[in-house]
């Protein structure tokens, strides 16, 4: 107990010393120099510049393709003798695969109650996460239904599944 005074005066010292410095340095950049050092004259150039010539010429005799109807060229319209391309066939068009639900995807772990506040929490493990949900919560698609202790009710894609608590 006795070895911690001189340290502690030996700290508060130090801090007064560090703060001393900061505020004598910040006291002396705000003050106006008196001493300032005279600035040569930078050598200007006396020989007067002048720019190079073009090597080209600009011609500008075409309308301005952003004001419509300006067109200045006047070409007859030829029709073609034969189709550019073939006419394209119709696109097959493909339907998606319809997503069921895999076993294993989710697993029900438990539920927290609150019979007070009437509040049930699931805890789940979805695709590797687990989180903890309500009822008419929706996560990734699916959408749950109904809690109790020994299973949970998810629909999905307008189907409901019922998944037993493992464990």
């Amino acid at each position: 107990m006795s070895n911690q005074k001189p340290v502690k005066y030996l700290l508060i010292g130090g801090v007064v010393v560090v703060w001393g410095l900061i505020i004598y340095r910040v006291v002396d950049g705000l003050s106006p120099d008196e001493h300032m050092p005279a600035i040569k004259a930078a050598n200007t150039l006396t020989a007067a510049y002048a720019a190079p010539a073009d090597s080209f010429t600009l011609i500008a005799d075409y309308s301005d393709p952003f004001i419509p109807g300006t067109d200045t060229v006047d070409a007859e319209v030829t029709p073609l003798s034969q189709p550019v391309a073939a006419p394209m066939p119709a696109p097959v068009v493909v339907k998606p695969p319809v997503e069921v639900y895999k076993e294993g995807t989710i697993q029900y772990e438990g539920m927290i109650s609150n019979p007070q506040k009437k509040i049930k929490l699931g805890a789940i493990t979805l695709n590797g996460k687990e989180l903890l949900v309500r009822e008419k919560d929706k996560v990734e698609g699916y959408v749950v239904q109904k809690i109790s202790a020994e299973m949970i009710v998810i629909r999905y894609k307008n189907k409901n599944i019922t998944i037993q608590r493992c464990g």
